[in-house]
């Protein structure tokens, strides 16, 4: 009843959802088969073991804050982001970045063409009704840019 159709909700599922890989790889599948795109949320901060990640049905990979923060720093971990980027490439899912909050780490993430970005730069966190209101206005923003995507 309220219009929304199954490949317009995203199922995200932390790492620690894949210890055991042939259960979680079923589940995967039927979410799938309902419709639903499936992401990994928080990537590289649980456990991962990246053999099983190329044979899991997901859609996309969202990368954790805490490698967003390090971009553009001398953070030891600084390195790790576009090795997850290139990674996901590889693997032909779409890109997510979590808890972007500076320009920097905006242009950044746009020249190693991260498809998604998600944090305090574009806005805080919003009461339902706000929000409703400021994704018409930006849906509204996008049809008269031409940029706007169904």
């Amino acid at each position: 009843g309220t219009g929304i159709q199954a490949q317009q909700i995203w199922l995200e599922v932390t790492e620690r959802g894949f210890m055991d890989i042939t259960a979680a790889r079923e589940t995967l599948a039927q979410a799938r088969q309902y419709g639903h795109a499936v992401s990994i949320d928080d990537f590289g901060t649980g456990y991962s073991s990246l053999s099983h990640l190329q044979d899991l049905p997901l859609d996309a990979l969202k990368i954790d804050k805490s490698f967003i923060d390090t971009i553009c720093t001398d953070s030891a971990t600084s390195s790790v982001t576009p090795h997850i980027i290139a990674m996901a490439k590889s693997l032909k899912l779409k890109i997510v970045a979590e808890g972007i909050e500076t320009q920097m780490q905006a242009d950044y993430l746009l020249e190693r063409e991260v498809d998604y970005g998600q944090g305090w730069l574009f806005e805080k966190a919003l009461p339902a009704a706000a929000f409703i209101a400021f994704y018409r206005g930006n849906v509204a923003q996008c049809i008269n840019r031409g940029t706007a995507k169904t």
